[in-house]
């Protein structure tokens, strides 16, 4: 009895592994599209607490601020434990700027230097790994233009 429950529990295990996982966010880059899970900040009090305090962030996580209205915007990095590059996205859903590897605990202004859509916070050095660049363009749908995808782990 204890042989099949044992077996049992690695089938499952193996299910749960080769399980499809939910992404919110993709970016598509010249080397071919990156998959991110965001939390979404949309409120004033979410945007507020960002990804502060944090010791750790997922590979595939971050957060997306959505910015409404469409305005010029600031970040910095207070109370932010982790480096993280900050990308803002236009109204187009095209990245405008990246800043990469933002100095964690500085409370120093980081500018869009234009009107942006949302503001994307992903681990520092993501930026360079990947292949994201100004000129990309983000889907997620918090921005309308994407359903939640799937992608296999």
């Amino acid at each position: 009895m204890i042989k099949l429950l044992k077996t049992f529990a690695i089938c499952l295990f193996l299910i749960s592994c080769s399980a499809e996982k939910e992404y919110n966010t993709i970016i598509s880059t010249d080397k071919g599209e990156v998959f991110y899970n965001l939390e979404v900040a949309i409120s004033a009090e979410q945007q507020a607490q960002g990804l502060m305090n944090r010791e750790t962030l997922a590979k595939d996580g971050g957060m997306i601020f959505v910015i409404n209205p469409i305005r010029n915007v600031t970040m910095w990095m207070k109370d932010t434990k982790i480096p993280l590059d900050i990308i803002y996205v236009s109204p187009e859903a095209k990245i405008i700027k990246i800043i990469e590897n933002a100095q964690p605990m500085s409370e120093e202004h980081l500018s869009s230097d234009g009107k942006v859509r949302a503001v994307i916070e992903l681990n520092g050095g993501s930026a360079k790994k990947y292949g994201i660049k100004v000129g990309n363009m983000v889907r997620n749908a918090a921005l309308g233009n994407l359903s939640v995808p799937k992608k296999e782990q």
